[in-house]
């Protein structure tokens, strides 16, 4: 089974403030990205972030391992990678199961305008409790 990668990219474009981009395969493969920009880093223990839907990136963000720049973009540097390990609802996926590269588990919940987010034990997700 293929699963679908994710990645947190902090970014700070010229001239605003940093911000960090979700980035979610909509396919495994898929050549465009759902993304979200996110006040805050969601791979911490547990928090919310405000969210706001982006237009799509190219999956070349998801291969990024060290912080590119130029005037037009600024900066962008990878914080975390993973995979999709869960959904709760395949026809809603607002509320994904990632399994981040360091081995931790969150479960990220995507609201209206918030992005959710906690730390999930691995007896948490073997169980079933989402």
């Amino acid at each position: 089974m293929t699963l679908c990668r994710v990645a947190l990219i902090c970014h700070r474009p010229p001239g605003e403030q940093r911000h960090w981009d979700f980035l979610r395969e909509r396919k495994p493969g898929s050549e465009l990205c759902a993304t979200w920009r996110l006040s805050n880093p969601c791979d911490g223990p547990q928090g919310t972030s405000a969210a706001l839907r982006l237009f799509d990136h190219r999956r070349y963000y998801l291969d990024l391992d060290t912080e590119i720049s130029s005037s037009r973009v600024g900066s962008v540097q990878p914080t975390a990678s993973g995979c999709v390990v869960g959904i709760d609802d395949v026809y809603d996926p607002s509320v994904l199961t990632v399994c981040w590269s360091s081995g931790q588990l969150s479960k990220l919940t995507l609201e209206e305008n918030k992005f959710r987010y906690e730390r999930l034990t691995h007896e948490d997700h073997t169980s079933g409790a989402k």
